[in-house]
């Protein structure tokens, strides 16, 4: 497949995409990037950039390693797209789609000896290096989680404005939820001069729990199937299943425009899909 049209075409646009986030990074940590200086939220943490290429990236990781372990490309084929993939997530600080797109990536290939020791290797070399790169960008508070403690209160900051609105609701709220126009309230946007009401929260299932009750979890498990189905192998369809059931646990993609950076590889990845089949068929024809 290496000389098939659709798969440089795919690899040409995550190299554009890659490097356009990587060079967002780059002014934003040499401040020539426009910053709102009286942010005080953004100011600590502009040495980070995550945005559609983001997600983008980490959708072409999990397919490529899809296509490398079942021989339909070659590493060499992939190489910088693979490299400038993971550099994008690296520079996103985002512990959930990197940690989200490395359980993927194992879970779509094919197990062997050889693989398994290839992977550990590779899962503590993308550790060491996002942890490298966090710690000399001044990412603090991703230093500070590595300890229960610190996860902990991380994740009871982030909750608690779910906590306060569970004490508003009753029985019929519980199963039918607060409704779409329901805002929660923010504390820590106050000190940033901010509305401190806001529409989601840092969990897709909470999120729209509180607001549609059980339908808001329906619609959000509806979604993923919609997003996660490739007809050329199931075990890929489960793995882009799994990859968003573990990114919607502290983020609310459907909320945010980042997530059309997905949408936009799963259009491509599709019609490379279609290439696949045909040869498919093509070959077994031959075969007969």
């Amino acid at each position: 497949y290496k000389n098939d049209f659709v798969f440089k075409k795919l690899n040409i646009l995550v190299i554009a995409a890659t490097i356009s986030n990587i060079l967002w990074f780059i002014l934003g940590y040499l401040k020539i990037k426009i910053i709102y200086q009286q942010d005080l939220y953004i100011e600590n943490n502009r040495n980070r950039y995550l945005d559609l290429s983001t997600y983008f990236a980490a959708y072409h990781l999990i397919f490529s390693q899809f296509l490398l372990s079942r021989r339909y490309v070659k590493f060499k084929d992939i190489k910088y797209t693979y490299v400038l993939s993971f550099l994008s997530i690296l520079i996103s600080s985002s512990r959930i789609i990197l940690i989200s797109t490395l359980i993927c990536i194992w879970f779509v290939q094919k197990k062997k000896p050889s693989t398994v020791i290839k992977y550990i290797s590779f899962v503590l070399f993308v550790f060491f290096s996002f942890l490298t790169i966090n710690n000399y960008i001044g990412q603090e508070r991703i230093i500070n989680s590595l300890n229960v403690e610190g996860l902990i209160y991380q994740f009871t900051v982030r909750f608690s404005p779910v906590f306060n609105t569970f004490k508003e609701m009753n029985e019929v709220n519980y199963f039918f939820g607060l409704g779409l126009g329901y805002f929660f309230e923010i504390p820590w946007f106050e000190y940033r001069g901010m509305e401190i009401f806001n529409a989601s929260i840092d969990s897709s299932y909470l999120t729209h729990y509180i607001k549609q009750g059980f339908f808001g979890l329906f619609l959000i498990f509806f979604i993923i199937k919609k997003i996660s189905v490739f007809k050329i192998n199931k075990r890929l369809s489960l793995t882009y299943l799994l990859f968003w059931s573990l990114i919607f646990l502290v983020v609310a993609p459907l909320y945010q425009n980042v997530i059309y950076g997905a949408l936009i590889y799963y259009v491509l990845a599709m019609n490379f899909q279609k290439n696949i089949e045909s040869h498919t068929l093509n070959s077994n024809g031959k075969n007969k």
